[in-house]
């Protein structure tokens, strides 16, 4: 296991894919944050009072950023497929390495790399971000409970959906077609999260459902300002729950698959 992780990190390193990987989320980064400071510093006025995003609230945002999710997951479907197309899978399998061992390997690596991503993306926010408006604004009303929270659950989020584009991925073995899954599903969960919150309040069920699902509970956290420890439990174990189904279910149907 420990050979297939360092063999994995190394393959990753060299992989030009990663690099492209980091350079747009760090590019799209730069561009939103400019954007943010343009529109706050030119075009807010009396009747447009600016937001204030300051470097502690950029930071928290940046956790849960859709756009650095949408791209790493996207990313990882490539780097998993990759394997297939160059045969590195079926290499290891003939070494006599274990499919579990493989899959949980290709996995961590993954994950451990997208993390890389995001937490550069999001100190390269903060770091814009607070050059222009300061990193603590007297303005602004910091709860460190609920930037602490913002980040926990959007760090298990994001993993959560690095691990769907892996599973994905190991299971089409094509890069077109996991792309399109994961993207299908996305949009899928996108359009339930936006149509089924205004029948929450007459019916448990969709309740549930909507809050079992990240991308309503992506959107509640940036609009509330307080810890809803009701809200903490669905987030913290629906997320953990889809990874452990997501990383049992990978492995075992990766066992059953062909390697061609």
């Amino acid at each position: 296991m420990q050979n297939l992780i360092k063999a994995e990190f190394m393959r990753i390193r060299k992989d030009k894919t990663s690099l492209i990987g980091l350079i747009v989320v760090l590019g799209l980064t730069v561009v939103n944050a400019l954007i943010t400071i343009l529109f706050q510093k030119v075009f807010s006025n009396e009747s447009m009072p600016p937001v204030m995003l300051d470097g502690i609230t950029s930071l928290q945002m940046a956790f849960l950023n859709g756009n650095t999710t949408f791209i790493m997951v996207i990313i990882s479907a490539i780097l998993v497929v990759k394997e297939f197309n160059q045969h590195t899978i079926r290499q290891k399998i003939i070494y006599g390495h274990s499919r579990r061992n493989i899959y949980l390997s290709t996995l961590l690596v993954v994950l451990v790399y997208s993390i890389i991503v995001l937490v550069i993306s999001a100190l390269l926010n903060m770091a814009l971000m607070s050059a222009a408006f300061g990193f603590s604004n007297s303005s602004v009303d910091h709860s460190f409970n609920l930037i602490f929270y913002s980040i926990g659950i959007g760090i298990l989020f994001y993993l959560a959906n690095i691990v769907f584009s892996s599973f994905v991925s190991f299971f089409m073995k094509s890069t077109g077609a996991s792309i399109a899954i994961i993207i299908g599903v996305s949009f899928l969960f996108s359009i339930l999260a936006v149509s089924l919150t205004p029948f929450m309040k007459d019916n448990s069920f969709v309740t549930f459902f909507n809050k079992i699902n990240p991308n309503y509970m992506i959107t509640l956290i940036l609009q509330t300002d307080k810890v809803v420890i009701e809200d903490m439990l669905y987030a913290v174990i629906s997320s953990l729950s889809y990874i452990s189904l997501m990383t049992v279910g990978g492995i075992y149907l990766f066992q059953k698959s062909d390697i061609k």
